[in-house]
C-alpha cells in the first residue's frame, strides 16, 4: 500500500518540506542526547539548577524532534534519527568529558545556538514555499529554544 499524504499541498512542494525538515530531526537528536547526557553527567556548585534546565532542554528539544519526525511523515517522507549513528550530522555532540556544569553548559549552549540557526533558516525556506503549518511550527520552536539558550547563557555570564 502506497502512503498518500493527506496534505492539499502538490507532492513537489511536500517534497521541498521533507528536504529541510528531515535534516531537523537528526540533528535534533543530537542535541537532546547532549542534553541528557549533561543532565545525567553535571557536578559541581551549580548541580540544581543546571541538572533541572539540562533536563528541560533535553524534553523541549525532544517534543520539538518529535514533532518534526511526524510532520516529516505526514509529508510523505521518512525521517531518521538514527541517522546520527555512523555518520555526522551537522551538529556534532560529544560524551560529557567534563561534568563541570559551566563547561557542560557552554557546550550545550553552542549545540543549542547551532540548532537554533538551523531551525530559523529551514523556517524561512519552509515559509517561501507557503507550508504554512510547518513554518508556524518552526516560528514556535526557535522562539521556545532561544529562550532556553538565554538561560543557559545567563549560567555563563
Amino acid at each position: 500500500m502506497t502512503f498518500q499524504s493527506p496534505t492539499p499541498n502538490p507532492e513537489s512542494i511536500r517534497a521541498q518540506g521533507v528536504e529541510k525538515l528531515a535534516p531537523l530531526v537528526a540533528n535534533g537528536v543530537v542535541l537532546y542526547l547532549a542534553a541528557q547526557d549533561a543532565h545525567w553527567n553535571v557536578k559541581g556548585p551549580n548541580f540544581g539548577p543546571l541538572h533541572a534546565l539540562f533536563g528541560e532542554v533535553y524534553s523541549t528539544t525532544h517534543g520539538i524532534v518529535d514533532r518534526l519526525a511526524e510532520r516529516v511523515v505526514t509529508l510523505g517522507g521518512a525521517p531518521s534519527g538514527l541517522s546520527v549513528v555512523g555518520s555526522r550530522p551537522a551538529l556534532e555532540g560529544q560524551a560529557a568529558a567534563s561534568q563541570d556544569g559551566l563547561a557542560l553548559c557552554a557546550s550545550l549552549a553552542a549545540l543549542l545556538t547551532a540548532y537554533v540557526a538551523m531551525l530559523d533558516e529551514a523556517y524561512r525556506a519552509i515559509e517561501g514555499i507557503r507550508l504554512t503549518a510547518d513554518a508556524n511550527a518552526l516560528q514556535d520552536a526557535v522562539e521556545t529554544l532561544e529562550k532556553l539558550g538565554w538561560q543557559l547563557a545567563a549560567h555563563l555570564a
